[in-house]
């Protein structure tokens, strides 16, 4: 058996750029690369009123999109007309640098699906927005569920040390005025 030293292990090159164009054209092996499934967002049934927890994400991640003033404005202000116009009860809609965090329920025994679909293709066309294909969804199994998540939405702009105060946070928009960090109102963004 023989060891092989330094100069004899240099014939394992890495592939170069020409060998990684060339490959894009070739079908990638579905075991060592499986597709990304889509993901099922259909309500169980006898679900009546679900209630969701949504994180969407803004395709560049780490480019800040959405806490700019013409963009941060355009998606809160989509969300209070689907929240007024009972697409959805949105509890608390959160806006990071490059993605969003919600609390929704589907209003009129619509499918949450359609209703983020259509919000993101408004907000992409009046906010320029660029979203991720898809979002993350996790449907809300009870009170505590629901005050646990609110909690994480509302705190995560601390976490991140962006700010010391939940209610200081300029790209927060809630339609649950009951709640004790509520604004008077319902919401931080002038109405």
């Amino acid at each position: 058996m023989k060891i092989i030293g330094p100069t004899e292990a240099n014939i394992f090159q890495f592939p170069t750029a020409s060998f990684f164009h060339f490959r894009s054209f070739i079908p990638m092996n579905p075991i060592l690369y499986p597709r990304r499934r889509k993901l099922d967002h259909s309500t169980p049934r006898g679900i009546e009123y679900p209630e969701y927890f949504l994180t969407i994400c803004c395709r560049k991640r780490g480019l800040n999109q959405l806490c700019r003033k013409d963009a941060g404005n355009g998606v809160l202000e989509a969300a209070r007309h689907y929240h007024r116009a009972r697409r959805w009860h949105c509890e608390l809609m959160v806006l990071m640098p490059d993605h969003l965090h919600a609390l929704v329920s589907p209003c009129g025994g619509a499918f949450i699906d359609q209703i983020i679909r259509s919000f993101k293709s408004w907000t992409a066309k009046e906010s320029r927005v660029k979203w991720q294909n898809g979002f993350f969804e996790h449907r809300l199994r009870g009170g505590a569920s629901a005050e646990q998540k609110w909690m994480y939405v509302n705190e995560n702009p601390v976490r991140r040390c962006f700010i010391h105060n939940p209610l200081e946070w300029p790209w927060r928009f809630t339609g649950r005025a009951n709640h004790p960090d509520s604004p008077i109102g319902g919401s931080t963004i002038e109405e």
